[in-house]
């Protein structure tokens, strides 16, 4: 078995080579295990591309992946480099508003996510109009898209080192959409080549940490601790963010 140093030195993709090929026939290699992870990794296409002449480049890679009898336009895990958030829609009152909402429907879940103003993402680079639709962007990372903006100057007030997952979850106290977060969360570490030790996990959603946060905290928690949107509202607040690798997550 792997100790703790390995398990979190050694990328999830290298841990994930040690199993050996699904069995079942059929679809089931490209739709599970190695197989999946081997067949989402290829599909990576720059969907914004560095801009000529800008002070600091930015790059976006995504990868879109239809699995077989998966509904809806597919899944998608989008990686930038160089690119700048702003958390000012955590800053202000928009959360408390959000969960207002949210408590008020009795738990719809579009009210636990914020669509973010434009701006919120931005990057010195250009998006390619085959890739950069909407319908490439689905479930809650059309958000993203919709607050993406190109730039020539990022204007970076604080920069972030450390290779920086974005999540939203679905829920925070249900056991199965919990499980649903923890696997895809490992499934983006693996297609990225990420490990646990360098990582930082960021919970925009706006729900409390809930019951099964020790798995956040201990699994996916290597030198940093995870942070929820109320804790990115206390650390930046409507500061200009800049990241030199930040994935959206799937």
């Amino acid at each position: 078995g792997l100790d703790d140093a390995s398990f979190r030195g050694d990328s999830a993709a290298a841990m994930l080579k040690q199993y050996a090929p699904t069995r079942g026939g059929g679809t089931c290699e490209g739709d599970f295990g190695n197989g999946l992870v081997d067949r989402w990794r290829k599909t990576r296409k720059t969907y914004c591309a560095p801009r000529a002449g800008a002070s600091v480049a930015s790059k976006i890679d995504c990868f879109l992946i239809k699995q077989t009898h998966h509904h809806g336009a597919g899944d998608n895990l989008c990686l930038g480099e160089n690119v700048r958030v702003n958390f000012a829609d955590l800053a202000d009152d928009t959360p408390k508003r959000y969960f207002k909402r949210y408590v008020d429907s009795r738990h719809q879940q579009q009210h636990s996510k914020i669509a973010y103003r434009k701006g919120t993402l931005a990057g010195s680079c250009d998006t390619q109009p085959a890739l950069w639709r909407k319908e490439h962007f689905p479930g809650w990372n059309v958000n993203w898209f919709n607050a993406f903006q190109p730039t020539d100057d990022l204007k970076c007030e604080i920069w972030e080192d450390a290779p920086t997952l974005i999540i939203e979850r679905d829920t925070f106290a249900n056991f199965f959409h919990n499980s649903e977060d923890f696997v895809n969360t490992f499934l983006a570490l693996a297609i990225l080549e990420w490990n646990v030790r360098d990582l930082q996990i960021f919970l925009t959603d706006l729900y409390p940490k809930g019951p099964f946060w020790d798995i956040w905290d201990r699994v996916f928690r290597g030198a940093r601790a995870p942070l929820t949107a109320w804790d990115l509202r206390q650390k930046y607040g409507d500061k200009n963010v800049c990241f030199k690798r930040a994935a959206v997550a799937i």
